[in-house]
């Protein structure tokens, strides 16, 4: 797909709370997430206002396999909510064949790498789950095209 906009590290002008994406492709050494159903929300400086973009796309340059890191958090009756690791080719494969889709709850970025708050989707169920997915990178970038302005997003 033709992106009319990429933004290099434009966060936290640009960010994905509330976004939601079902497509993910690791090819080359970047890692793309695609947001089809909510993109990208934007700060518009001349409007002052939050508005979301349609559809939208956010890769992180130079990623490797070993550098995706996904812990579940589940309930363990001993010790309360703990971490689950699962493993990054798993957690692809799940989302490429349309059986978990993401919605990213919260997002901090670092030298080198991504942390994304995730709420996993099930399909075909009503279950979900909240994961934490860490993504080692030399960069990232947002591509989008429209901004959506009847799209309005409330503080």
């Amino acid at each position: 797909m033709e992106w009319k906009n990429i933004a290099m590290d434009y966060y936290p002008d640009i960010f994905l709370q509330d976004s939601t994406f079902d497509k993910i492709d690791l090819c080359d050494g970047e890692l793309k997430l695609r947001f089809n159903e909510y993109g990208l929300m934007i700060f518009d400086k001349d409007k002052n206002k939050l508005f979301r973009t349609r559809e939208a796309q956010v890769v992180f340059k130079d990623v490797e396999l070993d550098g995706i890191i996904i812990e579940k958090q589940v309930y363990n009756n001993s010790y309360g909510k703990i971490l689950k690791y699962i493993p990054a080719d798993i957690f692809l494969k799940n989302i490429k064949e349309k059986r978990w889709k993401c919605e990213v709850a919260n997002e901090a970025y670092g030298t080198g790498i991504a942390m994304l708050e995730l709420v996993v989707y099930e399909k075909g169920n009503k279950k979900w789950f909240r994961a934490f997915l860490q993504i080692y990178n030399t960069g990232y970038y947002f591509c989008r095209n429209d901004i959506d302005y009847s799209y309005e997003v409330v503080k």
